[in-house]
């Protein structure tokens, strides 16, 4: 039986072939396997794909139905494409039991969850962007300036999101178990990039300036090294 990341990898380079001649562009790849794309360290079980419309959510809807991925419509900004796995697989401790295609698109604004105010918007993703491999397949990433600032962000709203619902949430250890999980893989993310040597300090100012995050940034990156 194939690990739910080698399935994923399958998954994301059939879709990047499929989404490429379906929509006339590249979907930008977010999360883990960008991080990925950078430093070959660790694969991911779940997909983030930033495309720029809804229409474009439709036109990439026959590749799910054709891979047997079931639509979770919670989120209609950020529509859920998840594929069961044959057997559920443990990692980190944690049970997979599904590879999930995120679609994001540029109307959700991701702002962070303790400060509305404050944001990293997905546009700049096809602003500050590379051209990866994965495998034989062509796929953008945002550049690894944009990607740390992501995965900062969502460090931080992992944590917040933690301590904000601990109260309500405590008697439920399974979902503690994967927010946990998760904060400790955006952790391990970040230190990764940042091993890369491929940040370029100047840009990475540029950026968290221009999106008012740099003092928060440089806070969560203090915790995460320390």
């Amino acid at each position: 039986m194939k690990q739910a990341a080698d399935l994923s990898r399958e998954y994301l380079q059939k879709f990047l072939q499929f989404s490429g001649k379906s929509l006339g562009y590249s979907p930008i790849v977010l999360g883990g396997w960008a991080v990925f794309a950078f430093t070959k360290k660790e694969q991911s079980v779940d997909v983030d794909v930033l495309v720029k419309s809804q229409k474009a959510v439709e036109k990439l809807k026959p590749f799910f139905e054709e891979n047997d991925f079931k639509l979770d419509e919670s989120n209609p900004k950020a529509p859920a494409f998840e594929k069961m796995l044959e057997a559920p697989q443990v990692l980190g401790g944690i049970k997979i039991e599904s590879i999930i295609f995120d679609v994001i698109t540029l109307k959700e604004p991701n702002v962070l969850h303790e400060n509305k105010r404050i944001g990293i918007p997905w546009k700049l993703s096809f602003q500050y962007n590379k051209i990866v491999s994965l495998g034989e397949a062509k796929m953008f990433v945002p550049s690894p300036e944009l990607l740390l600032a992501y995965k900062a962000k969502a460090f931080l709203d992992r944590r917040y999101d933690k301590f904000k619902f601990l109260e309500h949430m405590a008697h439920k250890k399974v979902w503690i178990a994967r927010k946990d999980f998760k904060i400790e893989k955006d952790k391990r993310d970040i230190k990764n990039l940042l091993a890369t040597g491929k940040i370029n300090p100047e840009k990475l100012e540029q950026i968290l300036n221009k999106t008012g995050f740099k003092k928060l940034y440089d806070g969560a990156l203090k915790d995460i090294l320390k």
